[in-house]
């Protein structure tokens, strides 16, 4: 019999119960197991809810879907939290939207008290190391600190990969929670899909490792430009602050207050790792020196490269209006985005000022550290002279705060305040749930 490991195991699915059962098979054949099994169901198919309900079933896992989190709820309704910021937080919005980020909260919640590790359901529990990985644990700064290798298809990067079985539940439970508690996040690299939403941020924030490689060769920056197969992994554990928090997979110490996810549209996982930055400087990740893979369909496109318009998605717009407020506690910041979002009129001067701000101020550093990219390869010269111009045209642009996902002011306001109310009301939340798990009374179900 396995090793059971003090951390709970999370898998996050929508409508795709075959991948959930692919995924929960691998995972549950490592050498160590999980405490517990949660799978957390946002199928709207009814159908998809109860084969997915008979996957969890049959492994004796925890379930949540829809309807559980409807019923949760209800149940900090009922304990004093605001009814339309407790659905908002479990459910998002009502409509067709993106709601990965709901049933993380749910996650969170379910988990209070905790180590928890989270998984996508196109994620498996198969791991690649880099060649010269070693267990010497380094420091790092505040930049990415992971080595991405570019691929033009899954099968050359699963030929250049090192597989190597890792106690994958084993190290993440033995990291966090390390160095008297800074320890809050544990970062697993990835081979295969890399989640990337567009390859832009490669032009000025990516390793030195990385940006070297890109800027001296076309041949492998036109790979990264057009596929997202990658070997994204470190050497050795590092520690590091502030840097991308990418959910795909992601421990987390949920003994102590974490920040909510966005409940609503892509990047959920930016938001929390923004208000985790803010919230609690102290607070370390330590990146993993191992990659999962990540089964996403293959030859999936970026969704925008560095020549197309550069817009901003839902995501984006908060963490900037969030980025001129001061305040470093959920309270102050909730407040921030209520208050600038109680006038519709107001909301889109304050919020294109906003933007407007910050897209110059990436331009002034793309501009700051043109001598450092030298030498620099003919496509690279041509992407970032683009991305430039893109910037340019979006700072000029009165609808430079329009968020991809929302076309009219009025809506995006409501969204913003009801996040904004979200974040302020969290710890009442996280501090509800504490009290009604002691009780018994959890989002999951047996």
């Amino acid at each position: 019999m396995p090793e059971s490991q003090a951390i709970s195991f999370a898998v996050f699915t929508a409508d795709r119960p075959e991948l959930a059962a692919g995924c929960l098979s691998s995972y549950l054949s490592l050498p160590s197991l999980p405490a517990s099994v949660i799978v957390m169901d946002d199928s709207r198919d009814e159908a998809n809810v109860a084969r997915t309900a008979k996957v969890t079933r049959n492994i004796s896992a925890r379930y949540a879907g829809r309807g559980e989190r409807r019923r949760y709820a209800a149940e900090l309704a009922r304990v004093g939290i605001l009814e339309d910021v407790a659905a908002f937080c479990l459910l998002g919005p009502d409509g067709d939207w993106f709601t990965a980020g709901a049933s993380r909260n749910a996650a969170l919640l379910d988990t209070v008290g905790e180590k928890i590790f989270m998984a996508d359901d196109d994620t498996r529990g198969r791991t690649v190391v880099q060649p010269e990985h070693n267990t010497n644990v380094r420091l790092g700064g505040h930049e990415d600190p992971t080595d991405i290798r570019f691929f033009e298809t899954r099968s050359a990067a699963k030929l250049a990969a090192e597989w190597k079985q890792v106690d994958l539940f084993g190290q993440v439970e033995s990291f966090l929670g390390a160095g008297q508690g800074i320890i809050r996040l544990a970062s697993c690299g990835v081979i295969g899909d890399s989640g990337f939403y567009s390859p832009a941020h490669l032009l000025w924030m990516a390793s030195p490792e990385t940006t070297a490689r890109l800027r001296e060769s076309d041949a492998v920056f036109s790979i990264a430009l057009h596929s997202r197969e990658v070997i994204r992994l470190v050497p050795e554990p590092t520690i590091t602050r502030g840097t991308v928090c990418m959910a795909t997979t992601l421990g987390l110490d949920n003994r102590q207050l974490l920040p909510p996810f966005l409940p609503v549209g892509r990047n959920e996982d930016g938001l929390f790792g923004n208000l985790m930055l803010r919230c609690f400087p102290e607070a370390c990740t330590v990146h993993l020196p191992f990659g999962v893979s990540h089964e996403a369909p293959e030859n999936r496109p970026y969704h925008r490269l560095p020549h197309e318009p550069q817009t901003i998605r839902l995501s984006e717009l908060i963490i900037l209006l969030l980025s001129a407020c001061t305040a470093d506690d959920f309270r102050a910041l909730g407040a921030h985005l209520v208050e600038v979002s109680s006038s519709p009129e107001r909301f889109v001067q304050y919020a294109r000022q906003i933007v407007a701000g910050a897209r110059s101020a990436l331009l002034r550093k793309i501009e700051e550290r043109w001598a450092a990219f030298q030498p620099m390869s003919p496509l690279w010269r041509t992407q970032t002279d683009t991305l430039r111009t893109r910037l340019q045209e979006l700072i000029d642009s009165p609808d430079c705060w329009q968020p991809l996902e929302l076309q009219d002011a009025r809506e995006t306001a409501r969204i913003v305040a009801l996040t904004g109310k979200l974040i302020a009301w969290w710890p009442d939340i996280v501090e509800a749930a504490g009290h009604l798990r002691a009780k018994g009374i959890r989002v999951s179900r047996d």
